[in-house]
C-alpha cells in the first residue's frame, strides 16, 4: 500500500496548477517546433519525479514553492530563439507603428480626416492634431496657461490652422543644407579675397606712378641741385607767420534732448544750422535749428523729418537745403521760405529700400542732389524728375554704408568734374564724363575703417579721418591731409599731412579744415584726452589743446566781417570759438 503511494503523482495545488497552464500558454506561440517528448517527460512518475522526494529531502522549501521553482527550471531549459518569420513580424510591426506617426493625432491616436470635426490642424509652432481634439484641449485650459501639447509653446484659438494633407512624410536633408551653407560661405570668402586683390592691384599701380615721379624728381634734384616746391605750397616770410589760437566766445544751449549731430555752413547766405530734436509735442521728429551768425543765438526752427538726421548740406548759392536721415528718401527745403521744395525717394532693391546715410548737391549740374546709401550705392536725383534716379556704377567689392559724399567741380585733375565717395571701408573716386555721368572708379590708396571725410572746395584740400585698428597696427586715428593728383593719365590721393588722434575713438567723431589767411588748421576732437585740437598745415604741427567737458559730435568754421569762428556742436550744445592770430 505504501508502494502504490509513492508511485502515484503528488497532488498539486491550485496555486502550482494556475502557473503552469499561464506559462504554457504565454510559451505556446513563441515555440513553432515542439521538442519530442523524452522518457522523463512523458509520465510525472518519471525519474525526475523519482529523483524529487529526495531532493525534497533536503529542500528548505515548501511543497508550493518547490514545484514552482521545478518548473521555472524547465521553463528555462526549454527557452528558443525566435524564428526568422517571427523577426520579420516584428519588424513589420515596428515599421507600421512609425507609418502611424504622420496620420494619427498624439492626443487620441486616431487618425485625422480630411473633412470633418477631425480634420488636420496645425498650431503655429508647426505641430499637428485633430482640430476637435486640439480645440478641446485648448478650450479646457485656462486663458493663460494655453499651450500646445507636444512643445508648451504658448497658443490661442487663432492660432489653428487647416491642412489641407492627409499624410505628411518629410525629407531629411540637414546635410544637403550644411553643404549650402558651407557652399555660400566659401563664396563670400571668395568675393572678400577677390576684393583684397583687386585693392592691393590699385594700390599697387598707384605705388608704381608715385616711385616714378619721386625718381624722376631725385634725377632733377641731381642735375640742377635745386629742391622742387611740393605741390600747392607757398613761401611765406618767416616774419610774417603768424599763429593762431582758439578761444572760448560762446556756449549756446541747443535743446533739453541728446539728439543733435550735424553742424553745417552756408558762406553766401550766411546761414548756419544745427540738426537737433524738435520740441513742439504737435510736431514731433527732427529738423535743424538757424543760428544767427552775428548774435549767435538760436533762431528759428525748421521741421525735416520723422528720423534722426544724419548729414545736410547747402547748395552752392545757399538758398536750398537738402536732409539726409535713415530713410529711403530724402527732402530738399528752401531756407528762405522755410518751405519742401522737393521730395526725392529711393525705389526699392530687392524687396527692401535703400538706407540714406548722406547727400550733397551736385556742383556739375543745376537742381540734382547726390545721395549715399547703405549699401554703398549713389545715385543722382534730378528735382525735377524726383522719382527717377540714376545710380552710379557701384564697386561691387564694397557694399558698406556711405558716410560721407562730395561733389568735385571741373578742374585740371578732373577736367568733367567728379564725386568723392566715402564708405566705411573704402575711399572712391567717381570721375565723370562730358555727359556727366561716371566713367571710371578708381579707389584711393587709403585703409579704413573711416569716420569722416570733406573736400574744400577752395585750396581743394581733402580731408580723411581714420579710426584706430589694431589689424594694421594703427594704434591712434589719424586725420590725414591731401589732394588728388594726375599722373600719366591715373589719378591717386597725394597724402601732404598726417596728425595722430585719440587712441579710442567709440562713435564717429567729424572733422574740419580751417582756411585761414596764412594757415590752414585742421580740427578735431580728441576723445582719449577730452581734449579739442588744432594742427597746422602749414608748420605740420599741433598747435593747440583745450580741455572740454562734453564730447564734440561736429565742428564747422565760418566767418563774419573778416572774424574767423570755429562752432563745435555736443549732443544737446554748440560752443563757439573765436580764433584770433598773434605773430
Amino acid at each position: 500500500m505504501d508502494e502504490d503511494e509513492d508511485n502515484q503523482p503528488h497532488a498539486l495545488s491550485p496555486r502550482v496548477l494556475l502557473y503552469d497552464i499561464v506559462q504554457q500558454g504565454s510559451n505556446a506561440p513563441e515555440h513553432n517546433v515542439q521538442e519530442a517528448p523524452t522518457v522523463a517527460d512523458n509520465t510525472i512518475g518519471g525519474s525526475r519525479r523519482r529523483s524529487e522526494p529526495r531532493e525534497r529531502e533536503n529542500s528548505p522549501l515548501s511543497d508550493d514553492d518547490f514545484v514552482l521553482e521545478n518548473l521555472k527550471k524547465r521553463k528555462k531549459k526549454c527557452m528558443k530563439l525566435p524564428s526568422p518569420t517571427q523577426t520579420q513580424n516584428v519588424e513589420k510591426k515596428i515599421v507600421d507603428e512609425d507609418d502611424d506617426e504622420g496620420i494619427v493625432c498624439p492626443i487620441c491616436y486616431e487618425e485625422w480626416e480630411m473633412t470633418g470635426l477631425h480634420r488636420l490642424t496645425s498650431l503655429k509652432c508647426g505641430h499637428l492634431f485633430g482640430h476637435s481634439c486640439i480645440k478641446r484641449w485648448l478650450s479646457e485650459c485656462p486663458s493663460n496657461g494655453r499651450v500646445c501639447p507636444s512643445c508648451k509653446t504658448k497658443a490661442t484659438m487663432r492660432d489653428m490652422r487647416f491642412l489641407y494633407a492627409k499624410r505628411l512624410r518629410m525629407v531629411d536633408n540637414s546635410e544637403v543644407e550644411r553643404l549650402k551653407t558651407l557652399l555660400e560661405e566659401s563664396l563670400k570668402e571668395k568675393s572678400r579675397v577677390h576684393t583684397e586683390l583687386a585693392l592691393l592691384r590699385v594700390r599697387y599701380e598707384q605705388q608704381l606712378v608715385e616711385n616714378t615721379r619721386l625718381t624722376r624728381e631725385i634725377h632733377q634734384i641731381r642735375d640742377s641741385g635745386t629742391i622742387p616746391m611740393a605741390s600747392g605750397s607757398h613761401e611765406v616770410p618767416q616774419e610774417s607767420n603768424r599763429q593762431y589760437k582758439l578761444f572760448l566766445e560762446k556756449n549756446l544751449d541747443m535743446t533739453r534732448h541728446s539728439n543733435c549731430r550735424v553742424i553745417q555752413f552756408a558762406k553766401r547766405s550766411k546761414s548756419l544750422v544745427v540738426s537737433q530734436k524738435s520740441t513742439q509735442s504737435l510736431f514731433p521728429g527732427y529738423g535743424v535749428r538757424f543760428i544767427d551768425v552775428e548774435t549767435l543765438k538760436g533762431g528759428t526752427f525748421m521741421h525735416m523729418t520723422s528720423k534722426t538726421i544724419r548729414d545736410v548740406a547747402f547748395d552752392s548759392t545757399g538758398d536750398f537745403l537738402v536732409a539726409a536721415s535713415v530713410d529711403s528718401s530724402v527732402k530738399v527745403f528752401d531756407v528762405k521760405s522755410k518751405f519742401c521744395a522737393g521730395w526725392l525717394k529711393c525705389p526699392e532693391d530687392n524687396a527692401s529700400p535703400k538706407m540714406i546715410w548722406s547727400c550733397c548737391f551736385d556742383s556739375t549740374r543745376d537742381q540734382a542732389v547726390l545721395v549715399g546709401s547703405s549699401n554703398g550705392r549713389v545715385s543722382r536725383f534730378d528735382m525735377r524728375q524726383p522719382t527717377t534716379p540714376q545710380d552710379f556704377l557701384a564697386p561691387v567689392v564694397d557694399v558698406s554704408p556711405v558716410i560721407n559724399i562730395a561733389s568735385i567741380a571741373a578742374d585740371n585733375v578732373l577736367p568733367c568734374g567728379g564725386v568723392l565717395v566715402c564708405t566705411l571701408q573704402n575711399l572712391w573716386l567717381h570721375e565723370l564724363g562730358a555727359d556727366g555721368m561716371p566713367t571710371s572708379c578708381t579707389a584711393l590708396p587709403l585703409e579704413g575703417p573711416f569716420t569722416a571725410m570733406m573736400f574744400d572746395n577752395v585750396t581743394k584740400w581733402v580731408l580723411v579721418t581714420v579710426r584706430p585698428s589694431q589689424a594694421i597696427n594703427r594704434y591712434s586715428a589719424q586725420h590725414i591731409v591731401g589732394h588728388l593728383h594726375r599722373e600719366e593719365g591715373t589719378i591717386f590721393f597725394k597724402t601732404s599731412h598726417t596728425f595722430n588722434g585719440s587712441t579710442t575713438m567709440p562713435i564717429m567723431y567729424r572733422s574740419t579744415l580751417v582756411n585761414l589767411e596764412q594757415d590752414t588748421l585742421v580740427a578735431a576732437y580728441v576723445h582719449s584726452s577730452k581734449m579739442l585740437t588744432t594742427y597746422s598745415t602749414r608748420d605740420d604741427c599741433r598747435v593747440q589743446t583745450m580741455s572740454v567737458a562734453d564730447s564734440i559730435l561736429d565742428l564747422c568754421s565760418f566767418n563774419v566781417d573778416s572774424q574767423f569762428y570755429l562752432g563745435g556742436l555736443t549732443e544737446n550744445k554748440c560752443r563757439f570759438y573765436k580764433i584770433e592770430g598773434s605773430s
